[in-house]
């Protein structure tokens, strides 16, 4: 007889019908526990009452495991109901986290782990520090420099690290590499070898060198380099380059005879403007290249040369996030709750706001010659106001054109004067 068959017996059901009757279960389901299956968890309690006994008592009979024991399994944690797992039909355990001292509830018996899914994660991340490249790249006390777009420190995975290092070897071991040194690379083309300090990343240490201080070191190099090359050329002798300034002096001196087409590319981009012309208005923005978005911390603009899409966040206000927020989590995706608005419209909107402060156009010009109502565009006008970001968090060439739409706006003498015309 089994366990179950005695309780039912002592609680004074002769039958299992007048069992299935009282607590209105199943007769089929009742035979199979009367055979010895386990009934799950989300009929013990009701089980308990019907048959005039405690949950405890029920579950050290039937499920042949005391509540309050250690686990089996010899992790330290100690058996608990599975109060969240209805189906389980066994004890769960329950286990303190070695790091941050919550409790976690394992359903299984065995894999009950010293810490929770964050605390590992954590556990393992190793900081990182960049150090940069020196300027000039032989000089050996010179200065260190890191790029504007260093990240400075990184986090990364034990596991992250060594995949990045085997990937490493696998580029240094292919002959279509540039070359197999650790702190500097070759790299043939037109001005010979030209040897910059390329990104590494090493564990021991805990320093590394980013992508963005490895492309301004090579740069750097290339600039020199052609330097180089245009004097031998014009048969002109000049010594080693000794700092920065020196060779920011010869590149502003030489620039036309190094690169002829800068010069027309440079009117392009100014819109019509000669290099060195004192700047108007917002002309020089007109034919730049650039994206737009919104930062998906403080609903603010985002401006950038991205290719494929525009940039999510500001760096400081994700900077700002990581402080707040565990390490391992990804940014979110979007802007929460509403449509979120395409990169078109803003652009469309930004560009009437141009139109209303430096171009001195009212709003029902505007929508008359963009065929929709006035009042949509000074909606849509104060709505990119509000949006504009700090031009500090910016880079220049961003910055300044959200410097110049800020003062063209708090101006009164920019203000442009209603339009008569009903549209």
């Amino acid at each position: 007889m089994s366990a179950f068959s005695e309780l039912r017996l002592a609680a004074g059901y002769e039958t299992v019908t007048a069992l299935a009757l009282k607590s209105g279960i199943a007769r089929k389901t009742l035979f199979s526990w009367e055979r010895g299956h386990r009934p799950p968890w989300r009929y013990m309690t009701q089980l308990a009452e019907i048959l005039n006994t405690d949950t405890k008592e029920l579950a050290k009979l039937i499920w042949q495991d005391i509540p309050e024991d250690l686990c089996s399994c010899g992790c330290g944690g100690k058996k608990v109901f599975p109060t969240d797992f209805p189906q389980a039909r066994h004890l769960a355990v329950e286990r303190m986290c070695g790091r941050c001292g919550d409790k976690h509830v394992y359903e299984t018996n065995k894999d009950h782990r010293s810490f929770c899914q964050s605390c590992a994660r954590i556990r393992d991340r190793i900081v990182l520090v960049c150090v940069g490249f020196r300027d000039p790249l032989w000089k050996k006390d010179a200065a260190i420099r890191h790029s504007a777009k260093c990240v400075g420190k990184l986090e990364m995975l034990e596991t992250a690290l060594r995949s990045y290092n085997e990937r490493a070897k696998q580029a240094e071991a292919n002959p279509s590499h540039w070359g197999n040194q650790r702190d500097q690379e070759w790299r043939p083309g037109r001005y010979g070898q030209i040897k910059w300090a390329r990104a590494f990343r090493d564990g021991k240490t805990k320093t590394f060198r980013c992508e963005a201080c490895a492309r301004s070191s090579f740069s750097t190099v290339l600039n020199e380099q052609k330097l180089k090359t245009f004097l031998q050329e014009r048969k002109i002798r000049y010594g080693r380059i000794e700092s920065r300034d020196e060779r920011r002096e010869l590149i502003s001196t030489f620039l036309p005879q190094i690169n002829p087409n800068f010069v027309a590319k440079k009117t392009k981009w100014l819109g019509g403007r000669k290099p060195g012309q004192k700047n108007k208005g917002p002309a020089f923005w007109k034919n730049v290249f650039f994206r737009i978005g919104r930062c998906v911390f403080c609903r603010k603009l985002t401006f950038s040369r991205a290719k494929n899409a525009p940039t999510r966040c500001h760096q400081i206000c994700y900077s700002s996030w990581l402080e707040k927020q565990v390490k391992w989590l990804t940014p979110p995706k979007n802007l929460g709750a509403g449509q979120p608005v395409a990169e078109d419209s803003l652009r469309k909107y930004l560009n009437w706001a141009e139109d209303h402060y430096f171009r001195k156009k009212s709003y029902r010009e505007i929508a008359q010659r963009d065929r929709v109502h006035f009042t949509l565009v000074q909606q849509k006008i104060d709505f990119i106001m509000a949006s504009l970001p700090d031009p500090a968090i910016l880079e220049k060439r961003y910055g300044r054109r959200v410097s110049a739409l800020i003062a063209a706006a708090a101006s009164p003498i920019s203000r442009p004067v209603k339009s008569n015309a009903i549209f």
